[in-house]
């Protein structure tokens, strides 16, 4: 299973490293920590922050468009 931890920048910076890396477990197993995860169709990162998102949506969108173009 993975896990995202949501924070904001003052949270992260206030942080040691230490502490950043934070370890969840659920019945034994360690949940692996992700930086962003698709959530209903978006993919937000840990500051709430959807460059990703933007940027694969960017992307779908320009091949579409190359597709189309072709026609």
């Amino acid at each position: 299973m993975k896990t995202i931890l949501i924070d904001g920048p003052r949270l992260w910076r206030s942080l040691s490293k230490e502490d950043r890396n934070l370890e969840i477990q659920l019945k034994g197993s360690e949940l692996e920590r992700v930086q962003n995860i698709q959530l209903m169709g978006l993919l937000p990162d840990q500051q709430l922050i959807f460059d990703v998102y933007v940027d694969s949506l960017c992307k779908t969108i320009s091949k579409r468009i190359g597709i189309l173009t072709e026609l």
